[in-house]
């Protein structure tokens, strides 16, 4: 019986001092601050006992069950996987409550209200009013994994930067800004003051612009006949308008009808170049053919016409 006790007391105090993750649903955070040996929980940091909502500030709580920061509109709760000024390379969840003063936008397009999980490069923003994009709860930004789209991260309020690498190797930073001004890859971790909690961003930056020409263009950027985009690539997302209506090229790289172009081609990392320009009214060689041919045509009525004056006043 004493064995028996021995052995069961050891367990309990094996299984006590298992260190484990605060529980956080649908985020790919561990947990390393503070756990209580007892519970397993995650405490609040400071050691003054296990409390599943932390304060980051006045307007900001984060819930160490669900793994949420919550921000509070009208005495709703809005719930998203980052904080407010983050910036990400991944999906980020978000809760919004059934409200007409909650909305979320995307690079100033708003969305579904049922949206749950957004994932696609751009800069977020979370309102607490129908009219006004102003009226922010939080935003964020998510890039792609290479992406030029960003020069500079400032931590978002309650974190600090604790180590930065650019390609491999210790860089430059302060504690609350890191500068990506060189093309390459770059690991920035840093945590949560208040939570502990630790965050990190590896991304490499591309800055360089699609390396395309535009050819057939004269002085002012007006052409007098097509217009050939050099250099695109699979690559490469192009967006055209003709005289301001969508315009489809397809898979060709020559422009050929007259009218007014805008001309946006973007890159994988989100960089772009813009170019606008005219292609006046031309005549290009089908039009000379048909030119050719119709006045081929006309002079050959007229030399008829002619004949057939002449013998009738012979006759």
């Amino acid at each position: 019986m004493k064995k028996y006790l021995l052995t069961l007391f050891a367990f309990t105090m094996m299984i006590g001092l298992t260190p484990q993750k605060a529980g956080a649903a649908n985020i790919d955070f561990d947990y390393s601050g503070q756990i209580d040996n007892i519970t397993g929980e995650a405490q609040n940091s400071g050691g003054k006992g296990y409390s599943s909502r932390v304060t980051i500030d006045k307007d900001v709580i984060y819930n160490m069950s669900t793994g949420m920061y919550v921000f509070t509109a009208d005495d709703n709760n809005v719930s998203v996987s980052v904080c407010n000024g983050m910036i990400v390379a991944e999906p980020v969840d978000i809760s919004i409550p059934n409200s007409n003063s909650v909305n979320i936008y995307m690079d100033g397009k708003k969305l579904p209200k049922d949206t749950e999980v957004v994932s696609d490069p751009g800069n977020y923003v979370i309102t607490s009013s129908d009219s006004d994009q102003n009226a922010q709860l939080m935003s964020f930004q998510i890039v792609n994994d290479v992406t030029g789209l960003i020069k500079r991260y400032t931590m978002p309020e309650g974190f600090v930067i604790d180590s930065v690498t650019y390609e491999g190797k210790n860089t430059d930073y302060t504690y609350s800004e890191v500068e990506f001004n060189k093309d390459g890859e770059y690991y920035v971790s840093y945590h949560c003051i208040e939570t502990q909690i630790q965050y990190d961003l590896m991304v490499t930056i591309d800055h360089n612009p699609p390396n395309v020409e535009f050819k057939g263009l004269g002085k002012n950027n007006k052409a007098r006949g097509p217009v050939t985009i050099k250099g695109l690539s699979d690559d490469y997302y192009v967006s055209v308008t003709k005289d301001g209506k969508d315009y489809s090229i397809g898979l060709s790289s020559k422009l050929t009808e007259s009218g007014v172009y805008d001309v946006v081609i973007s890159d994988n990392a989100g960089n772009k170049i813009e170019k606008k320009f005219e292609i006046l009214i031309y005549l290009n060689l089908e039009a000379w053919l048909f030119l050719g041919l119709m006045f081929a045509a006309i002079a050959g009525v007229i030399i008829a016409l002619i004949v057939t004056n002449k013998k009738m006043r012979v006759r």
